[in-house]
């Protein structure tokens, strides 16, 4: 079967001032993901993260450790993925949930039928609030 072509976004940051709707500089890199399911795939992609050649060229690790694709639905140009952690998520730093759901909606709006995403971990789409 072929593979569909698909981006995932990491964040690279350049060192110079960061455009204002992408303030933490993600840049897409390819990955493949079956055709039938590319919004899954891209997640999938996006969940076993970067290459060793894409960190040393400036891409920087996605904190998505103990994390799988718990559910995901598209309806009415509207993305809702559910990540599981099974309770036991924690983040690596303070930027770390942002950069996760901000590289999530960019890999999920490269698709015509997504325009807008909502982002949970187990349940709960506040997850990034409960930094500690």
């Amino acid at each position: 079967m072929s593979q569909a072509q698909v981006k995932v976004y990491f964040s690279k940051p350049s060192g110079q001032q960061p455009p204002p709707n992408n303030s933490l500089e993600l840049t897409p890199v390819i990955r493949f993901a079956n055709p039938a399911t590319p919004g899954r795939g891209a997640l999938e992609a996006l969940l076993a993260n970067t290459t060793p050649q894409e960190e040393q060229a400036g891409f920087v690790r996605l904190d998505s450790a103990g994390l799988s694709i718990g559910a995901l639905t598209i309806h009415n140009l509207h993305a809702d993925v559910d990540f599981y952690s099974g309770g036991t998520k924690s983040w690596a730093g303070d930027l770390s949930t942002v950069t996760f759901k901000d590289a999530v909606a960019f890999t999920l709006k490269q698709f015509p039928t997504v325009h807008t995403v909502t982002v949970k971990v187990d349940g709960d789409p506040n997850f990034d609030s409960l930094q500690g």
